[in-house]
């Protein structure tokens, strides 16, 4: 299988309000949604027709969509390779989802709480996240769980900051991605080579780098450096080949190869009527609007 995923917006419910969300370039309201079944039938036409099994579940909240178990379990049976993207302070309630993932990314920005609360919008405790991380430790130790920490200019890009999460990392066997707050015109912004320093001074040597993102390390640990922009609210262009894109799907059945794209398809019907041959076309029609010579870089995770 090929490196791109099936990115799965599977509801607008969310228990934070984070200052810097961008929700997935979804910017309207959403009624009309798929369920299990639907989610199937486009997995199976989307494998079979790009050759994609690598299935993202993302924000907002995945594990508040009311059938998140049970759509684990069936992807996982068709062979699906599973990321889950949460806030991690249901996983105590959903924890049977790490019978089925590969991997569940934690957006956890800072260990401060006041700085964590002001930053999430809510009152949880990060000793509740913790537990959660050693509960899910404890039930599978296997499981790959990746930090996910937006740079915030003046909340989290010291070396205090930063090196509370590299400890957290190190206890309980986390990776690491340090991302790049979105848009880059926001008064936070803060450019991740800023904070290349003190990773430097933590231990850390720069491994690899890459246009949108680069790698370090200190022996087992490695921690990636990454840019992200889901549309053209950013001012920073990249080349990709249409081939390379993600694939987004919202719960209201559109699809595009990046999410604020204006060219979005409909596969409502198609999907409705379990028409192969119907998703397989509109699926290329969305791949196929994409400028490959200057569109917006596609998020990675």
């Amino acid at each position: 299988m090929n490196e791109r995923d099936l990115r799965l917006i599977l509801t607008q419910k969310c228990n934070y309000r984070c200052t810097f969300c961008h929700h997935e370039g979804v910017a309207h309201d959403i009624f009309q949604t798929l369920n299990n079944d639907d989610y199937l039938f486009l997995y199976d036409t989307v494998k079979q027709q790009q050759n994609i099994q690598d299935v993202s579940l993302t924000w907002w909240e995945p594990l508040m969509y009311p059938k998140i178990e049970n759509l684990c379990k069936l992807l996982y049976d068709r062979w699906a390779k599973i990321t889950l993207v949460s806030n991690w302070s249901l996983l105590n309630i959903h924890h049977e989802v790490g019978k089925w993932v590969h991997r569940i990314n934690l957006s956890l920005h800072t260990l401060d709480q006041e700085q964590y609360n002001d930053i999430t919008q809510t009152k949880t405790k990060i000793e509740h996240i913790i537990y959660n991380i050693e509960l899910m430790r404890k039930l599978y130790p296997n499981l790959l769980i990746r930090l996910n920490a937006t740079v915030v200019k003046w909340r989290n890009d010291n070396k205090e900051d930063l090196s509370a999460l590299v400890d957290l990392a190190d206890k309980h066997s986390l990776s690491i991605k340090f991302v790049e707050l979105y848009p880059n015109t926001e008064p936070d912004f803060i450019p991740l080579k800023t904070i290349e320093p003190i990773l430097e001074d933590l231990g850390f040597e720069k491994y690899q780098e890459k246009p949108r993102q680069t790698i370090y390390g200190r022996g087992k640990r490695i921690i990636i450096l990454t840019k992200i922009s889901c549309g053209a609210t950013g001012q920073e262009e990249h080349i990709i080949a249409p081939a390379d894109n993600d694939i987004f799907i919202s719960p209201d059945w559109l699809i595009s190869p990046y999410p604020s794209s204006e060219n979005k398809v409909s596969l409502f019907d198609a999907i409705k009527k379990q028409n192969t041959q119907e998703v397989a076309r509109l699926l290329q029609q969305a791949i196929d609007q994409v400028d490959p010579t200057r569109i917006p870089q596609k998020i990675l995770d």
